[in-house]
């Protein structure tokens, strides 16, 4: 009687366990991974000269694969209170993101009270940033969600850098058939502290 009380127990254990490991492949069916953030090359940073952006591999807690990416940055002499971008050149570039609605990452801040938007270019050059500003507070790992649409959970037009509306054929519409360019964007109120690091990891898209 105890030896069928146990295997019963087991059985259910392993019943529930397998549910759980379905309905997690589930949800990430049809999802398609950027990156895992292991390759620091197919990023490019920038930022106005003396200030200056790096951004490395780090080894520590990443949320999968090996690494993450770490971005230390330092705009004390930048103008205008200093900016900063990094972008990720491939393979967001050019892919075609029109049969997925959301865009997942995940942010580790360094405590400070900077935040990052993220930024889309589309086929026409025109630069889309999230409404919604990530803070670098938490020093853990969250993971954020990102519409991919023109809506108050998704983006809106940036305020700058932008090419001459009268030659955009939908000004103010977010173009996924040809993404060109993912952007990571540092902003805050003129940056307070002007020196900092973040990391992100696994960039993904939902459908």
């Amino acid at each position: 009687m105890f030896l069928k009380s146990k295997l019963y127990w087991l059985l259910c254990v392993c019943f529930i366990m397998g549910l759980i490991f379905i309905v997690k492949h589930a949800e990430a069916a049809g999802s398609v991974v950027l990156s895992t953030c292991e390759n620091p090359y197919v990023w490019s940073c920038g930022t106005p000269p003396p200030s200056s952006v790096t951004i490395t591999v780090d080894l520590k807690d990443p949320v999968e694969g090996k690494s993450s990416i770490r971005i230390n940055y330092d705009v004390t002499a930048g103008i205008d209170g200093g900016w900063m971008y990094c972008n990720f050149s491939t393979p967001a570039n050019k892919r075609d993101w029109t049969k997925y609605k959301t865009i997942s990452f995940y942010l580790k801040g360094d405590g400070g009270d900077n935040g990052i938007r993220i930024g889309l270019t589309d086929a026409e050059g025109e630069l889309f940033l999230s409404r919604q500003l990530f803070e670098m507070k938490n020093t853990k790992w969250e993971k954020y969600t990102v519409n991919l649409a023109v809506d108050e959970n998704g983006f809106a037009p940036g305020p700058y850098y932008q090419p001459n509306k009268e030659k955009l054929q939908s000004p103010g519409v977010l173009d996924l058939k040809e993404i060109k360019e993912l952007s990571i964007n540092i902003e805050d109120n003129w940056l307070n502290p002007k020196k900092g690091s973040l990391n992100i990891d696994q960039l993904e898209l939902f459908p």
